[in-house]
């Protein structure tokens, strides 16, 4: 079934929580006008003679590049980031599981080091705009979660971006200035030991009212998880306020966790029957672990956020980050594919099947635009509980 977008336009949005989002775009401004010894206001000119410094230099580098095939391209790229000198740097919300084989395997193929700052998407976020405050940001490859993609996109910190690989990725994935490279559906899983087969919902709505008081977890930040279903409900004919009115009554029986990782461990221990949304990746790797978690049959559509990657505005190596780039959208997919995330270069085929399953990119652009609306809403869910959140 693949992949439907439902993108208001090209442009902007990562992994993490958007109510984290929201507060680490608040913090980063609010920091950034603050009078810090490295506090240089942008409309002084320094961001922006940075940002035209990298735009000159990159379109240099693609023009030394147009027309060239994959091979010819990537060994230019290289000869051009040995020219740069010195190291890559990548900004990241990716696992140091993840990062440490992707770094070692691209150094094996260009000979350039990487080195990583990694942290939370929302924490990565901040730690950009920050940046940006004071003249530039000196990541050279800016990689996000959720809806943090498009908050960088607006906020103006990513360079022209022109890739050989545009069309070979799923459709919604490519941006003006940035691409996604890895999909994270959203999906119900479920204790097996709890949940009869009988008992297993076949549908969004079976979702939210099926299970009892205290039986189903919610991820307690996962406000673009209530944007992306609602909009699912109201295209099969509700209306917003009855959509919204329906997981609001699940969530008041329900139990609010923080993190994906603990809501997947938490259903695995059987604290819980079922949990409204998991990363796939998590609860296919329990349940192919003998873990009693289970996530298929999985109703349809699967609401699926991304990971997004973008060159900095303002990077000194702008050959060096688009080879680095290019092999998030090919050598990185292949480790995706092999770890079983679900990868967005068409080439491959990790994670869910985007053949079996019909995937919904979260509309995050129209959620950008509504954000405290969204936030304030599952926040107050999530509190209607009277149940502290797991953390």
């Amino acid at each position: 079934m693949g992949v439907r977008s439902r993108w208001s336009k090209p442009g902007g949005t990562r992994r993490g929580p958007v109510g984290i989002a929201a507060a680490a775009l608040v913090l980063a401004l609010t920091a950034g006008c603050g009078a810090g010894p490295n506090s240089v206001d942008a409309a002084s000119g320094s961001y922006k003679d940075a940002v035209s410094r990298t735009n000159k230099e990159l379109t240099d580098v693609y023009r030394q590049i147009k027309g060239l095939d994959p091979a010819a391209r990537k060994k230019k790229l290289i000869e051009l980031a040995g020219r740069e000198g010195g190291d890559i740097t990548w900004y990241t919300a990716a696992a140091d599981d993840d990062t440490t084989p992707l770094i070692k395997e691209f150094k094996k193929e260009t000979g350039l080091t990487v080195k990583v700052y990694r942290a939370s998407s929302a924490t990565v976020l901040a730690k950009s705009l920050e940046e940006k405050k004071a003249g530039r940001v000196r990541g050279d490859i800016l990689n996000y979660s959720g809806l943090d993609p498009t908050i960088g996109a607006h906020q103006g910190i990513y360079a022209p971006l022109h890739t050989i690989y545009a069309d070979r990725m799923v459709k919604g994935t490519v941006h003006t200035n940035w691409i996604a490279d890895q999909l994270y559906p959203f999906v119900v899983a479920w204790n097996t030991d709890k949940v009869k087969p009988s008992q297993v919902p076949s549908t969004l709505k079976d979702v939210l009212t099926r299970f009892g008081d205290g039986q189903l977890a919610f991820e307690s930040t996962d406000s673009n998880w209530l944007f992306g279903v609602v909009q699912e409900l109201k295209r099969e004919g509700m209306t917003e306020k009855a959509a919204i009115d329906l997981v609001a009554d699940a969530a008041r029986k329900g139990v609010p966790v923080t993190g994906h990782t603990l809501i997947s461990e938490l259903l695995s221990s059987g604290q819980f029957s079922a949990a409204a949304m998991t990363y796939h990746y998590r609860s296919a790797r329990q349940h192919q672990d003998g873990a009693p978690v289970a996530w298929e049959p999985q109703p349809q559509p699967v609401i699926t956020t991304v990971s997004g990657t973008a060159i900095s505005a303002t990077t000194q190596r702008p050959a060096a980050a688009l080879l680095f780039l290019e092999f998030q959208l090919t050598g990185e997919q292949k480790y995706w594919e092999t770890a079983g995330r679900t990868t967005t270069n068409t080439d491959y085929s990790g994670g869910i099947s985007q053949t079996k399953y019909h995937l919904d990119l979260i509309d995050d652009e129209t959620l950008y635009k509504n954000l405290s609306k969204w936030d304030k809403l599952y926040a107050d869910m999530m509190q209607s509980s009277g149940r502290p959140p797991r953390e």
